[in-house]
């Protein structure tokens, strides 16, 4: 049985793509929502100039086929430190959460609770579909970067 809540209510347990979805929705909601409350008392960071076309292939095509790539072995070797479903997709997204901080530390928070969610899905597609759950995955990435890549693209976030 899966950990990930009730497999989104029950009714995406067969559905890969409606479960991407849904689980990317819950894996930036939380962090955005936060960091929409937290706004004016959050230094700006300085990051280079943002480049709609380079960036947005990173961020949708690169990123989610990279990172999914190395979560996978990496999940599988949380696995044989921590037993059970939750503590190894905790040491996998508090590693994310280290790794994307590096570049801007409060990135930290969005990772942590996005790689969480990237590890469950990983750990509840690996049993429903092993030889396809890498795809679902990826998927899932690409849907939880979309947004904040549309943002970006379209200076949207300026206010």
């Amino acid at each position: 049985m899966s950990t990930f809540p009730k497999a989104l209510l029950g009714w995406t347990r067969e559905n890969p793509w409606l479960f991407s979805l849904l689980a990317a929705i819950a894996a930036i909601l939380p962090p955005f929502v936060l960091l929409a409350l937290l706004r004016n008392s959050i230094p700006s960071a300085e990051t280079e100039p943002y480049n709609p076309i380079i960036d947005g292939i990173a961020a949708l095509i690169i990123a989610p086929l990279f990172e999914s790539a190395i979560l996978v072995p990496m999940m599988v070797i949380a696995e044989r430190i921590i037993q059970g479903r939750v503590g190894p997709s905790l040491l996998c997204a508090s590693v994310w959460a280290a790794l994307h901080g590096m570049i801007v530390p409060l990135q930290a928070v969005v990772a942590f609770w996005a790689f969480l969610i990237f590890s469950l899905t990983l750990l509840h597609w690996r049993e429903r579909l092993p030889h396809s759950y890498y795809w679902v995955l990826v998927l899932t990435h690409f849907f939880a970067n979309l947004p904040s890549t549309i943002v970006l693209a379209f200076d949207i976030a300026q206010s």
